[in-house]
């Protein structure tokens, strides 16, 4: 393979694959998805979302696995769209990879009070197809709301190929609800962080907001929940070249 964030990404999963069932031995929660997404409206030169018709296709990859001493989450975005002259430049990938330390499961103690469940050592590694990479450190903080499976807050010091560093803030989360019959889900993460060393009139935040709204059409049809669902997903950017936006049509096949 000529690709490094390719390579990396196979290494990747199948590391993960090959935990799982550890993991599911354990009693550990394991989570792996194939999603495709589907876009007209890309128009963000700023991380080169930016077909020249605004039509973007993506395939992601993720998987999510709980570990004896913490956990790891990693996606990988596979994109096509008219990036630029011949077939090879219809085709782009950015993955990244999360694992986190548990202080409560290091020192066999609660670490955390109130709605605080727990207290992680994080890392953060971002590559993509483009050149850029980033390393990011920090530490992640987990919480427990009523109605809410999943809340987390990771703190970097971001550390990125094309910027100097800074701190990044990600909020993921992760909230089931139901509506007579129909099993909803209401997800996704939000990126925030300084822009440093930007051109004059292009400082101030970077913000990358993806919220999803997926139904689960599998439960519907007498499958087992949170296997099959449909919905949206909605792209938003503010970065120093101003807000973009782009509504996608979704279908999330997990096991």
């Amino acid at each position: 393979m000529r690709h490094p964030p390719l390579r990396l990404a196979c290494l990747l999963t199948v590391a993960l694959l090959a935990a799982s069932p550890e993991a599911r031995a354990e009693g550990l929660f394991h989570n792996s998805s194939a999603s495709l997404l589907y876009g007209t409206n890309f128009r963000d030169a700023a991380v080169g979302n930016d077909p020249a018709d605004g039509r973007m296709l993506t395939v992601t990859l993720e998987n999510f696995t709980e570990l004896p001493i913490g956990d790891s989450f990693f996606f990988l975005d596979l994109l096509h769209g008219d990036f630029g002259e011949g077939p090879a430049a219809d085709y782009r990938m950015y993955g990244e990879w999360n694992p986190r330390l548990s202080l409560s499961k290091l020192s066999g103690a609660r670490v955390g009070a109130g709605v605080l469940k727990d207290v992680l050592l994080a890392y953060e590694h971002n590559r993509g197809s483009s050149g850029f990479a980033s390393n990011n450190f920090g530490v992640g903080l987990d919480f427990t709301l009523p109605h809410v499976a999943v809340l987390t807050l990771n703190t970097y010091l971001r550390n990125d190929n094309f910027s100097p560093p800074t701190v990044q803030l990600t909020l993921v989360w992760y909230a089931p609800f139901t509506t007579g019959p129909l099993r909803w889900s209401l997800g996704g993460f939000a990126d925030l962080f300084p822009i440093r060393g930007a051109p004059e009139g292009q400082g101030g935040v970077d913000l990358m907001f993806q919220p999803q709204l997926l139904l689960d059409v599998g439960a519907l049809a007498g499958l087992s929940p949170e296997h099959v669902k449909v919905g949206a997903e909605w792209y938003l950017h503010r970065s120093g070249q101003g807000l973009r936006s782009a509504p996608q049509a979704m279908l999330r096949l997990a096991y």
